[in-house]
């Protein structure tokens, strides 16, 4: 007789969490909820969630300002006219929020004060927009491509604190320091290249080019965090690195298995990382990096939290929360640590 070998037990390593309290909400009539895309802190006691709704298809989306126990604070509904997000995202930028919603060829914005006063609704068209990064001004940076396609070209949008288009253009002119993640790190000083870093080894033969740098942002210390794609043992894992405001790399963590699906930097230099780690099975995950490199939490959600419908990531407390679309209503969820 053959031998058997014995089944692999997989034992997770870091965290699990699980629902531990529920907070259902439905603060619009006859409105029914397909997905919570995403969620901010405002401040310590404060988070506002985004999503899109409709019957059948996506009519807008809508904003829910939360407090710290789930109960509403304000609310309203965004209306996309003719663009029909797939993709939307924040972006805090000092007292304000930036709402993008990305249908492929243009983009919806809107500016929220944190009262939820609206100050911006605009589209973008003709704009396949990849990335952004806030303006000194208080505005957004939009880097892109003009289509999908591979004979599509740059395009990159200037919009000012009101929403209108400062310049757009094939290439980066930004009057401010920045950076952009676009496979290296570039580090702008205005539209000057003060330098480039790039984390890709060079590639295994017969195997795809790496991504790279899909995400970067210059922080006030003239340091550079940024987000990457790389290829590692087994197959491709996310790295989050810093970069000196000489061009030096001062430390990158990797992550195997781990998919990003939003980043969220906050004002202190550590970044939020969300998305699904394949550690035994597929998860959502979340991970906070101070400015060091230092995993101050980590965790993976182990009931799913709503999957596609809902959004898992930490609140102005750093609470691991998850915020979902059940449809009728949308749940504001605690979570507590589990044992596996």
């Amino acid at each position: 007789m053959p031998d058997v070998a014995p089944p692999v037990v997989c034992t997770p390593t870091i965290a699990g969490l699980e629902q531990d309290d529920v907070v259902a909400v439905a603060p619009f009539a006859d409105t029914w909820f397909f997905v919570v895309d995403d969620f901010v802190a405002l401040d310590e006691t404060r988070t506002v969630a985004v999503g899109r709704h409709g019957d059948f298809l996506v009519d807008g989306l809508f904003l829910i300002a939360f407090d710290g126990s789930g109960g509403v604070q304000w609310s309203t509904l965004l209306s996309a006219g003719e663009v029909v997000p797939w993709l939307v995202r924040l972006e805090r930028v000092d007292d304000q929020v930036w709402v993008i919603g990305l249908d492929g060829s243009n983009v919806a914005v809107w500016r929220y004060a944190l009262d939820g006063v609206e100050s911006v609704a605009t589209t973008i068209a003709d704009a396949w927009v990849e990335q952004w990064t806030p303006t000194p001004s208080g505005g957004l940076l939009l880097g892109g491509r003009t289509g999908w396609g591979p004979d599509s070209t740059s395009v990159f949008v200037e919009l000012t604190t009101d929403g209108e288009e400062l310049w757009r253009g094939g290439e980066d002119i930004a009057a401010f320091d920045h950076a952009w993640g676009d496979g290296p790190i570039r580090r702008l000083d205005g539209a000057r290249l003060l330098w480039e870093h790039d984390p890709r080894a060079e590639p295994f033969a017969g195997f795809p080019i790496d991504v790279g740098v899909h995400w970067a942002r210059l922080h006030d210390s003239g340091e550079v965090a940024a987000v990457a794609t790389l290829t590692g043992e087994g197959g491709l894992v996310t790295a989050a690195l810093r970069i000196d405001a000489s061009g030096t790399p001062l430390w990158s963590d990797i992550r195997p298995r781990v998919t990003i699906s939003a980043v969220h930097p906050r004002g202190d230099g550590s970044i939020e990382l969300r998305g699904e780690r394949r550690e035994c099975w597929p998860l959502p995950w979340v991970a906070l990096l101070d400015a060091t490199g230092d995993t101050t939490f980590e965790a993976q959600l182990v009931d799913g939290g709503g999957g596609r419908f809902g959004a898992f990531g930490l609140d102005g407390s750093d609470r691991p929360i998850s915020i979902v679309a059940t449809g009728e209503a949308i749940e504001w969820r605690t979570l507590r640590e589990v044992q596996r």
